[in-house]
């Protein structure tokens, strides 16, 4: 709680890295120390996930708070508890505690069926969340210490939870359209920027106050060869890049994950 911002940093970076594989205790003692002291919350968050909705206000942390924030902040927090759940996972992987890797597997997937509920952006991040429950999946079933009876019962429950396929093509649509509305606005606003840097908006300014000795003409002129070379800048850079070959790229992207 009292930790400096860089050691929580620092934290937060190794319980990512612990949620990805199987660890020991002495690999990252200040992550087993965290799941030690966190036990309680997380026992509460496991038996929320049992629970068949979801309610979660959307209340702004402060009287300044932005509506955008309203909308994912409870996300992040639901996102964050479950990497929390996946580290503990793969930590009892490593003990060779089979059964309580899964029931915080279980926990994941059933957190990432109720994001699945919500809007678009729920159901992004719920992809991300159901991908920590997989890897934990896969991670028990190649392990040969796994006992047989323990095998099926996963296998039954991963087959029965719901495949939510139109989930999965509403986000990557989503995210289609925010890629390449991103091209399009660079696309637009490079040139400029370019153009803004090599002579900044002060920069009149700056020729009033240098070259105030010199005669008004001279400065005037001065000043339209700013103009045109801040012009011509800007048309070079939209004659020379072909902003068609990333838009391509990225929907043959997006058409792949799509498949």
């Amino acid at each position: 709680k009292n930790l400096e911002e860089t050691a929580c940093d620092a934290l937060i970076d190794q319980l990512f890295v612990a949620g990805e594989r199987p660890w020991k205790e002495r690999e990252f003692p200040h992550v087993a120390h965290y799941l030690k002291a966190s036990e309680g919350p997380l026992r509460l968050i496991a038996e929320g996930s049992r629970l068949p909705q979801r309610y979660l206000p959307r209340v702004g942390r402060s009287p300044e708070s932005h509506f955008t924030d309203t909308l994912v902040n409870h996300i992040g927090e639901m996102r964050d508890a479950t990497r929390a759940l996946a580290a503990r996972a793969m930590l009892q992987i490593g003990k060779r505690d089979h059964a309580a890797a899964w029931r915080d597997a279980h926990s994941i997937h059933l957190i990432a069926n109720q994001l699945y509920g919500g809007p678009e952006i729920d159901h992004f991040v719920g992809i991300g969340v159901d991908s920590l429950a997989w890897q934990i999946d896969t991670e028990l079933l190649r392990d040969p210490a796994l006992d047989r009876k323990l095998a099926r019962a996963i296998l039954d429950d991963v087959t029965n939870f719901p495949f939510h396929a139109d989930s999965m093509l509403q986000a990557i649509s989503y995210q289609r359209l925010v890629a390449l509305d991103a091209v399009c606005v660079v696309s637009r606003t490079i040139p400029e920027a370019l153009a803004v840097m090599m002579h900044p908006p002060d920069f009149a300014k700056l020729l009033d106050d240098e070259l105030t000795p010199l005669p008004r003409r001279e400065n005037a002129a001065l000043k339209k060869l700013r103009h045109w070379q801040r012009e011509r800048l800007v048309a070079i850079t939209h004659e020379r890049c072909d902003w068609n070959v990333p838009l391509r790229e990225l929907n043959t992207a997006f058409d792949k994950l799509e498949v």
